[in-house]
């Protein structure tokens, strides 16, 4: 089994993102079965003056050591629950660990939808909008 890596930045979204995972494996793989889950966290307070200046490099910096941190636990790959972080994330510069990858929110959402398809119990279709600063992304 894989070992996931939370890279929280707001506790709630975290935390939610965390419950999710073991109940989903529950469903899935049964009682008490999941992945290893580490989850790392740092005070959002500091970032949140860069993000009203409109400074996602160091917003990127901050978020970096818990990337960092991550792949020290030696997860396979992170995910980050938040609404804007990923994109001082994806920022070019300074690259995050090339060990540790980050799926894409569209990547995961067409991931599951496929296998929503190719399920045994039909389920309707449903379009998913990823919501950045730069408008909608349409997944299909």
């Amino acid at each position: 089994m894989r070992h996931i890596g939370v890279l929280a930045h707001s506790a709630d979204g975290a935390a939610l993102c965390f419950l999710e995972m073991v109940r989903e494996a529950g469903r899935r793989l049964g009682a008490h079965q999941h992945p290893e889950i580490t989850l790392s966290i740092l005070p959002m307070a500091p970032t949140l003056e860069h993000y009203e200046r409109n400074d996602l490099p160091a917003v990127k910096a901050h978020l970096s050591r818990t990337v960092y941190r991550l792949a020290d636990a030696s997860c396979d790959f992170f995910v980050c629950p938040d609404n804007t972080a990923h994109i001082a994330l994806e920022l070019p510069g300074e690259p995050l660990p090339p060990s540790l990858p980050q799926p894409s929110a569209a990547s995961v959402a067409i991931r599951v939808r496929n296998a929503s398809a190719t399920a045994r119990t039909p389920r309707r279709s449903k379009l998913l909008y990823i919501v950045t600063s730069g408008g909608g992304e349409r997944v299909r």
